[in-house]
């Protein structure tokens, strides 16, 4: 069968591009024939996408059309037209962590577009939104290539390193974290390493830059792997989201996840592998981290958790679903 995935390839970035890399690795093991599009990019390289989609879509048996909500939705839409066009299979594989609010205001446009198609989601929390509209959905968790990660080079320590690693925008509170850590190494000799890029990086970066609240910019995938061995937390402030890499990536290096709790990252990890914040606040946020730092021992138990958690996924947990999934668009 040849596949034809439809995405927003940003190389630069974790996240869904390392998923669908992987995943097209382990389907032409299993003799699938997979090609890529990314339709990521400025007006010409998304134009550019768009021909490549309706060129190699023409030559395949299955589409697979890749994002998320808002910007993200613009790789589904084009695979959509491809098949509605040139008359092929499609389904859609979606991991937006505002669906509910994607879903609220575009329901009307976006129910023409996944009509009765197929979707595959990686969560529970994706899973009963888009039940919940009457979709015909399909969950599948996310996979990981960890026999690529860097090794650890030793036993975890505890360390006084914070690790924030997201995007500089309004979802992901930047600015609640680095208050968080404008707290804390003042008055308590923390040090916090800030990664990503975004609207408001420079702006930050202006306003809270200090010897011990370091802004790393956006580094490299690999660079950031090895990153996470350096630190003892990792440091989520997000508003809404999915189920994102980095949690799975500092779990494999057994760093604590201090966490708020929404979305997907809430019905995929209990309160047992990742320590959630109460309320969405600076002060909840010091505390649990002053909290997971006076008790060590007990916090170490949540740090293995995860770490045993995150590495059952993987292929052979999952491939016996997508070939399920793959056989009904056999011809």
């Amino acid at each position: 069968m040849k596949i034809l995935f439809v995405l927003n390839l940003r190389y630069n970035k974790s996240g869904i591009t390392e998923q669908i890399l992987f995943l097209k690795d382990r389907l032409e093991c299993e003799s699938f024939n997979v090609k890529l599009v990314s339709t990521f990019g400025n007006i010409f390289e998304r134009i550019k996408g768009v021909i490549n989609t309706f060129r190699y879509a023409n030559e395949s048996d299955l589409i697979i059309g890749v994002g998320c909500s808002y910007f993200g939705f613009f790789p589904v839409f084009i695979a959509a037209m491809a098949a509605f066009f040139l008359n092929k299979k499609i389904l859609f594989n979606f991991h937006g962590g505002q669906a509910e609010r994607f879903f609220d205001k575009y329901n009307y446009f976006v129910k023409h577009i996944f009509n009765n198609k197929k979707i595959i989601v990686a969560s529970d929390y994706l899973e009963n939104v888009f039940k919940s509209y009457k979709y015909d959905v399909v969950k599948i968790n996310n996979i990981f290539n960890f026999d690529s990660f860097p090794k650890n080079s030793g036993e975890f320590k505890w360390n006084k390193n914070i690790l924030w690693a997201r995007s500089f925008e309004e979802l992901y509170q930047p600015e609640l974290a680095l208050e968080v850590a404008k707290i804390l190494t003042e008055k308590y000799d923390y040090k916090f390493y800030f990664f990503g890029d975004g609207s408001s990086f420079e702006k930050l970066k202006n306003k809270y830059e200090s010897s011990n609240i370091i802004f790393g910019g956006l580094i490299e995938r690999k660079v950031l792997l090895d990153e996470y061995q350096k630190f003892s937390i990792l440091l989520n402030t997000t508003l809404n989201d999915n189920i994102p890499n980095t949690i799975f990536e500092a779990g494999f290096y057994n760093l604590l996840v201090v966490s708020s709790r929404v979305g997907g990252i809430a019905t995929t990890f209990g309160s047992n592998e990742v320590l959630f914040v109460e309320k969405n606040n600076i002060e909840a946020y010091v505390n649990t981290i002053l909290t997971a730092y006076d008790e060590k021992q007990k916090y170490d138990i949540v740090r293995e958790n995860l770490n045993k958690k995150i590495i059952n996924y993987n292929w052979e947990n999952v491939k016996d679903k997508w070939k399920d999934v793959l056989s009904l668009y056999e011809k």
